[in-house]
């Protein structure tokens, strides 16, 4: 069933200005201001907001929640929770205390017992800790104007006409999302079509990056670009832009749109190519802990939804995959090693169940036919490419050594299986 549309919303119209690469060739495209309530709100109307909690007098850092649901203040004690194991405490994973919204709340991954490390090894009976917890998310709710007349200048704010948004995110949905579903369709379909203003901007500018490079020649007219080159160049001036100014506050959508602006590819000369992306993308699921599997059966631990956790690891594989196949074809050592991970593979069902709940009308729309048997070839490849990420720790060694003939038997059963 559609979304019902909130108080004073219009329908998934929207009035915006179309792209168009500029004749000269220069990737300043003019901008024109953004109308209607179905844009995704930003710095720009923000802006004109005062910084309440400057005329108030607090510093916009001051370390309380305010957001407690009874109207009082609690401290700021990130790390209480997660230092109780030195203290005889059970919890392993930080919990908020009861009643302060979700949405107040970061996750964020460390061991914070430093050189303790070292002295715990030698414990005869030591128990393994969750390093996730979460602390209060630093929302900014001012932008300084140069900021926002940089974006305005990018072109960031201007979207393409509906009915060329409309073709991307089909052929985004058709020929990136299978092999690389870091985006959750559902969730991000729901909101395309009844409330584009809940869109992340930075993560739709980054997804049309990768679209474009599939866009075939209707598509490119009708947004009048003369190539997918210039397209994708178009795309990425504004994904990169937003980037740059920070404007994506949460760190999920975040590592969603770096991982998507992968797909820009220039030249070799240029320093900001797909393993650039990629790297910042894998320190960004290590920062929140994407890579390790949060405790479970801990009092007091904040319980991550299924939906959650399912793309969560969709993200963490994704950026996997990307590094495995990215070294073997530069030449470099991976970034991740999966001794250090925790976070259980993709399988199908993770795939199909992010997809179940998508109205028929929907999919016939915006999704290819055969997603479970995509879904099946995608956790496959995820199979593959562990495979292959072995095979490049044998090869990119400084000092290499031969694998048994065991180990390669054990290989190439794998990789027939």
């Amino acid at each position: 069933m559609p979304r019902p549309l909130k108080a004073g919303q219009q329908s998934s119209s929207y009035h915006l200005s179309t792209i168009s690469p500029p004749p000269n060739g220069n990737s300043a495209v003019q901008s024109t201001p953004l109308e209607g309530p179905d844009f995704p709100l930003g710095p720009e109307r923000l802006a004109a907001t005062e910084d309440l909690s400057v005329r108030s007098g607090q510093s916009p850092a001051s370390p309380l929640v305010d957001d407690t649901g009874d109207g009082t203040e609690t401290p700021y004690h990130p790390f209480n929770e997660h230092f109780s194991h030195h203290n005889g405490g059970d919890t392993g994973t930080s919990q908020p205390d009861g009643g302060v919204a979700d949405k107040c709340y970061s996750p964020l991954y460390g061991d914070p017992r430093g050189v303790g490390l070292v002295v715990d090894i030698c414990e005869p009976e030591t128990r393994e800790k969750s390093g996730h917890f979460l602390v209060p998310r630093v929302d900014s709710t001012h932008m300084d104007q140069d900021t926002i007349d940089y974006l305005r200048r990018k072109g960031a704010f201007d979207l393409p006409t509906p009915a060329v948004c409309e073709m991307v995110v089909r052929t985004y949905f058709h020929y990136v999302h299978p092999f690389f579903p870091v985006v959750d369709a559902r969730s991000f379909l729901d909101m395309f079509e009844y409330a584009r203003n809940e869109l992340s901007i930075h993560l739709l500018w980054s997804m049309f990056l990768a679209a474009a490079n599939f866009a075939d020649d209707n598509t490119l007219k009708v947004a009048n670009f003369p190539s997918r080159k210039e397209m994708k160049r178009a795309m990425y001036i504004r994904a990169k832009a937003l980037y740059d100014a920070e404007y994506e506050r949460r760190k999920i959508t975040l590592i969603q749109a770096v991982l998507l602006t992968g797909f820009w590819y220039s030249d070799t000369e240029d320093r900001t190519g797909p393993w650039h992306w990629n790297g910042i993308a894998i320190s960004l699921c290590q920062t929140i802990g994407l890579h390790r599997r949060p405790e479970t059966g801990r009092k007091n631990m904040k319980a991550i939804s299924t939906s959650d956790s399912r793309i969560w690891r969709q993200l963490w594989w994704s950026c996997f995959y990307r590094e495995a196949w990215f070294s073997a074809g530069m030449g470099r050592p991976m970034r991740i090693n999966l001794a250090d991970c925790s976070t259980p593979m993709p399988d199908a069902n993770d795939s199909d169940n992010l997809l179940a709940g998508i109205p028929e009308s929907i999919q016939k729309k915006y999704l290819p036919e055969g997603t479970e048997d995509l879904s099946k070839l995608w956790t496959e490849l995820l199979a593959l490419t562990v495979c292959l990420a072995k095979i490049l720790s044998w090869q990119n060694r400084a000092e290499r050594t031969r694998p048994s003939r065991t180990e390669i038997q054990h290989m190439d059963d794998n990789i027939r299986q």
